[in-house]
């Protein structure tokens, strides 16, 4: 049986835990969400970013406990808080800028 995708939202400050992305087996929810996260490499404010993954738990399981498809506690161990998101689709209408530049080295 395949999963549903699934969304939380990521709070924080600095610099966000990119690795974290391949220990969820998680991706930015949205093009937006990547920006934000390159954003934050190099401009250490507060941010809100959004992350997708196909859940690896049943639905009684996530009614039990509504983070059970997470590793919360490794995620605060980054300094930010994870929360489930219980929308479809993140919120938009969030500016982006891409004043900068990805250069491959």
């Amino acid at each position: 049986m395949a999963g549903e995708m699934i969304i939380a939202k990521i709070t924080g400050r600095g610099e966000f835990p990119v690795d974290m992305l391949r220990y969820e087996s998680c991706s930015p929810a949205s093009e937006a969400d990547s920006y934000l996260i390159l954003d934050t490499v190099r401009n250490f404010g507060r941010w809100e970013i959004y992350v997708k993954r196909v859940t690896r738990t049943t639905k009684a399981e996530r009614k039990k406990n509504s983070m059970a498809d997470w590793t919360v506690g490794r995620w605060e161990s980054f300094g930010v808080k994870i929360e489930r998101f219980d929308c479809s689709v993140p919120p938009s209408g969030r500016r982006v800028e891409k004043d900068f530049v990805v250069a491959a080295v």
